[in-house]
């Protein structure tokens, strides 16, 4: 959703639906009309540019009017539906993002709304997940007999995230044995990532999904 906004260079307002909320009753259906006015405001400022809300876990905002639901949360519901409707002629435009879009009411996801375009970004497939380990190991000192395509066999379920872990994982790894070596040898020596740790490391991260 960043990447949309940067390649289109417009402005953006990312936040979490959690950034919204309030204590007092009320307070969460003004900040939502307070974000609106100040993305309006930017757009103005930046020549009638359009101006994105990014808001992550859409569903903690907008979620499904149930009877259970506080008032307060039911408001907050209200307001965001009513900003939708009519946000893109005052030239703010909203992307949300939700790991669970059966909680989101289904009247925001009318076209619209947030209906006009809905995308399903799926599990990343061996390939993606390749490149992001690859990516990830770049920016360490490794061996050059890791196996990623082999290794990225052991992968099942991961998600962006978890591969991304198994790079890190295996730097800090490899970083405690160096540690080690000083403390217990006096020993100084890079200690490089081996395919050997990167396979240990992928062994213990359990997938997020």
């Amino acid at each position: 959703a960043v990447k949309i906004c940067e390649e289109t260079g417009c402005y953006y307002i990312k936040i979490k639906s959690s950034d919204l909320g309030g204590q007092w009753y009320r307070e969460g259906v003004s900040n939502i009309g307070a974000l609106f006015r100040a993305a309006e405001r930017q757009s103005r400022l930046h020549g009638n540019q359009p101006v994105f809300i990014i808001i992550d876990e859409a569903d903690g905002v907008l979620g499904t009017r149930r009877p259970e639901l506080s008032t307060g949360q039911a408001q907050e519901t209200n307001q965001f539906l009513t900003e939708l409707e009519t946000c893109g002629k005052r030239g703010v435009f909203v992307i949300a993002t939700s790991n669970d879009p059966r909680e989101i009411d289904p009247a925001a996801l009318r076209t619209g709304r947030l209906g006009d375009l809905v995308v399903y970004v799926p599990l990343p497939d061996e390939m993606t997940k390749n490149a992001i380990l690859k990516m990830g190991l770049s920016k360490l000192p490794c061996d050059n007999n890791i196996d990623t395509n082999d290794i990225i066999k052991l992968t099942a379920n991961f998600s962006s995230s978890d591969v991304s872990e198994i790079a890190r994982k295996s730097g800090v790894y490899a970083m405690s044995i160096m540690i080690s070596n000083l403390e217990n040898k006096g020993v100084n020596d890079i200690v490089p990532i081996t395919d050997e740790i990167v396979r240990k490391c992928t062994a213990e991260i359990t997938p997020s999904l």
